[in-house]
């Protein structure tokens, strides 16, 4: 692999095999990306927050792992609001980089709880006061559980945008933990990508909470996928809450048939941009 520190030349890479042998080469993923040694690590992505069992209170946080090849570990944090965040719950010590889960009995009698993970990385820097810290990633999105009721609600995040909301992470679950925990539910919550992988199954739950944040257009507000994953929950007897800022003008731009789908699913018809007003009614007698 030759690569030049001058910003204008070329790159390339170069294989070969041993003379007069045919060399096969099967490359299923390949990504060439200027890491500096001193870069922090990527930001770790939640898979989900879940209940294992509401009565011991026993809960299970799981991460995608990281794909830097100097990821010493991941520090758990752990909130009651998902917005203020105190030491780590537990460190790189006991979460090395090949473990992406953890389990354990949240002894509080708080009704939820909320978690973030940070990656670390095996380089370190010189603080300012001269103490030798790790390198740290942007901290990942916030997941919870909440324990009370028994209907099974699943929050599911399929926000990704970063443009009203500036930051890389968000705490968007807790805002609707805290209201199904007003109303005496609990609840999981997972990311979209857990969904699409199969890892999370929407058929497990009585209702299903799932936001788009002002995903659009270029970021796909609900993929093809998507549409037909929630159809076949809601045909099944599923319940679906979806809040999107951006769903309608999506579909809008999109063909007949796609508009067409997402009025059957959703029920609703696209009027036009920009309401003028963040307020929603429910519908008399629902």
């Amino acid at each position: 692999v030759y690569f030049s520190s001058d910003t204008n030349a070329s790159a390339y890479l170069e294989l070969s095999g041993p003379g007069q042998i045919e060399t096969r080469l099967v490359l299923d993923a390949l990504r060439l990306e200027k890491v500096d040694r001193l870069d922090a690590p990527h930001q770790p992505i939640l898979k989900w927050a879940r209940v294992l069992n509401p009565v011991t209170r026993d809960i299970e946080i799981s991460w995608y792992p990281s794909l830097e090849g100097d990821i010493k570990g991941y520090r758990l944090y752990m909130s009651e609001d998902g917005l203020n965040w105190g030491n780590p719950l537990v460190d790189e010590s006991i979460l090395t980089a090949g473990i992406h889960s953890y389990q354990f009995t949240y002894p509080d009698t708080h009704q939820t709880v909320y978690f973030r993970t940070v990656a670390v990385d095996t380089n370190t820097y010189f603080s300012g006061i001269g103490n030798e810290e790790p390198l740290l990633s942007e901290p990942s999105d916030a997941y919870g559980v909440g324990f009370a009721g028994n209907i099974s609600i699943l929050i599911v995040d399929n926000f990704d945008r970063q443009a009203s909301w500036g930051l890389p992470y968000h705490p968007f679950v807790a805002s609707y933990g805290e209201a199904l925990n007003v109303r005496g539910h609990g609840f999981d919550s997972c990311t979209e990508t857990a969904v699409q992988n199969g890892d999370i199954l929407l058929t497990d739950y009585d209702i299903v909470i799932y936001f788009c944040g002002d995903d659009s257009r270029v970021d796909e507000s609900l993929a093809a996928a998507d549409q037909f994953r929630l159809l076949d929950y809601l045909e099944s007897g599923g319940k679906l809450f979806i809040s999107g800022s951006e769903i309608g003008y999506d579909f809008d731009a999109t063909t007949s048939t796609e508009l067409n789908r997402y009025e059957y699913l959703l029920r609703t018809s696209y009027v036009g941009d920009i309401s003028g007003s963040n307020r929603v009614l429910g519908s008399a007698g629902t």
